[in-house]
């Protein structure tokens, strides 16, 4: 009961990072190139939602995840430390670094902060396997551009004897190009 309490209380607070997250990074990806050069053939909404906006920021969305689990961890260990969060039947780190308060329990038992060790690393290596897929999946690489939707736009400003850059400044002034439907 205790822990899906906690559960819950984590939950309601960090869902709002989220969210930031994802409407930032959604509203900065509409304004990306590929994007733009996908609207100018009349791509359909849900066609660039899903072929363009979600491959671009899913890669975001996991490594976001991944470094959140830290912070999460650290709360519930905090919590269970200081006695507001698991307590003593149930097992946790912060259960065990609980019982390692008493600064005379320490000298006489040192092995009682082993768990304290557990949680740096652990928190250490999801944020090291967070920045390592970021780095691996970047989105603004160049696999996030759809070439056959470049390729198009890049024929069409050729015929007109403009550049990409042209072709979408000329239609975001000209209202073709609706960045409003995404806000």
């Amino acid at each position: 009961q205790v822990y899906f309490a906690i559960t819950i209380l984590l939950a309601l607070i960090g869902w709002t990072h989220l969210a930031r997250t994802v409407r930032s990074k959604l509203l900065a990806l509409r304004e990306e190139e590929f994007i733009v050069a996908a609207r100018l053939p009349r791509c359909s909404d849900a066609r660039l939602i899903r072929r363009h906006l979600l491959p671009s920021f899913m890669s975001f969305l996991i490594v976001d995840l991944t470094i959140a689990f830290p912070e999460v961890l650290l709360a519930e260990t905090s919590l269970s430390f200081l006695g507001l969060g698991l307590r003593e039947p149930a097992e946790s780190w912060g259960v065990l670094l609980y019982a390692a308060q008493n600064v005379r329990s320490i000298a006489h038992l040192p092995w009682l902060l082993i768990p304290g060790l557990f949680v740096i690393a652990a928190a250490l290596a999801f944020n090291f396997i967070g920045h390592g897929i970021r780095d691996a999946a970047h989105p603004l690489d160049s696999s996030a551009v759809h070439p056959e939707r470049y390729a198009l736009v890049e024929k069409m400003a050729a015929d007109l004897g403009a550049t990409v850059a042209d072709l979408v400044r000329d239609a975001k002034l000209r209202g073709r190009i609706k960045l409003e439907t995404y806000a």
